[in-house]
């Protein structure tokens, strides 16, 4: 890089010399250059600037380089500058006389005695050097980018699901049946198909799910009949899917269970009802054969149920019934005659399943001879169920 200062230097003695000024001493006219020798010299200066390479910038800064203003114009007479330090400057010509360059020569060389840089342009055409400050490229630092959003960048990733685990054969059990029983249970309120093989589907199927997902899970005892359905039915369809380990006691309380739910599911009924001489117990008793009696005598009526209902006490079960007995005439026709047996309240440790009624009656002395109906008439006071069955009875003279 070529030293301004000193270069400037040159160009101001090279003036003052052309100019006819005395501030040089003449006997040192003869070291100076001439003016041609000036020029050649500042065009060389110039061309070195200009290749002269310029510095890096800095990774991370840019370069701020403002427009170059037009060069100034300077006038022909210019007022003397003080210098800032140093010795005041003392002009030893008259303004008046001296030329024009001479003065844009000493404010040139004062600028380089303090220190300051000039930038050296070409004259113009009259001649006129025009010094404009160098202009200093200010560098400031360029900003990184922004970060981006976390939120936005966290939006447009798609994050990939992980794969559900693979659902237990239980599981697809329980979906199956649910899915079933509300297929079932739609079905049978449509009056125009079958509702009620869809109502049997339903409650078959509730036979089959577990407790969260059976639709009659809210009644434990309907539940528990159920499930006990279910047991006794794998004994029947399949013997051997039990393990040798569940034993012969294990297998017939499970078919207890199964009879117990189905008889509590069964209707009151009367498969049996005879006039007797003689009743021993349940099954053991000697008919009257034939049927035949006489006004006022006594006769004994035998009658076997089945699905009396029981409930539970703190000595085991309890049950009672209600009897009444009519004959008729004609069995569409109202009653001749009729008498109330009273109840028969029975309390066992077990539930009955040989569950029978013996009443000891006299028949009315008023009654003609003929032959008639005799019609028994039970009533389950637990179940508020009533049966009745019916006998012939001939009355002799």
């Amino acid at each position: 890089m070529v030293n301004r200062s000193g270069a400037t230097a040159v160009i101001a003695a090279a003036f003052l010399l052309s100019s006819g000024c005395h501030a040089v001493p003449p006997t040192a006219a003869g070291l100076l250059p001439t003016t041609t020798e000036i020029d050649e010299r500042r065009v060389e200066v110039e061309r070195t600037n200009a290749e002269a390479p310029t510095p890096a910038t800095p990774a991370g800064f840019e370069l701020d380089l403002p427009p170059t203003p037009a060069p100034p114009t300077i006038a022909s007479s210019v007022e003397p500058v003080e210098p800032t330090t140093g010795e005041p400057f003392v002009r030893k010509e008259n303004a008046a006389a001296r030329d024009p360059r001479a003065e844009e020569i000493d404010r040139i060389a004062l600028e380089a005695a303090q220190g300051e840089p000039i930038a050296t342009r070409p004259s113009n055409g009259a001649g006129t050097i025009v010094a404009t400050p160098p202009t200093e490229p200010s560098i400031k630092e360029q900003k990184p980018p922004a970060p981006a959003d976390p939120a936005i960048e966290r939006a447009d990733v798609v994050v990939p699901t992980p794969p559900a685990p693979p659902k237990s054969a239980e599981e697809l059990w329980r979906e199956g049946i649910g899915g079933l029983i509300a297929i079932a249970q739609r079905e049978s309120t449509d009056t125009a198909g079958a509702p009620g093989l869809w109502r049997f589907r339903a409650n078959l199927l509730g036979c089959l799910a577990e407790p969260a997902i059976d639709p009659d899970s809210t009644d434990s005892a309907q539940r528990n009949r159920r499930r006990a359905l279910v047991k006794a039915l794998r004994l029947v369809i399949d013997p051997g899917s039990e393990s040798d380990s569940e034993s012969r006691a294990s297998r017939s309380r499970q078919i207890r269970e199964a009879v117990e739910a189905l008889e509590e599911q069964a209707p009151l009924e009367m498969p049996e009802l005879l006039l007797c001489r003689k009743v021993i117990g349940y099954g053991d008793h000697e008919p009257l054969l034939p049927p035949i009696r006489k006004p006022g005598q006594p006769v004994i009526l035998y009658a076997e149920l089945e699905g009396v209902r029981y409930e539970s006490t703190a000595e085991g079960f309890r049950s009672k019934v209600t009897s009444r007995v009519e004959i008729l005439s004609d069995p569409a026709a109202a009653p001749v005659w009729s008498l109330s047996l009273g109840s028969a309240e029975d309390r066992c440790r077990r539930k009955r399943r040989d569950f029978f009624i013996s009443n000891r009656f006299n028949l009315p002395e008023s009654l003609p001879a003929g032959t008639y109906t005799l019609r028994s008439i039970q009533t389950d006071a637990l179940a508020d169920a009533s049966v009745s069955r019916e006998v012939t009875l001939v009355i002799q003279p």
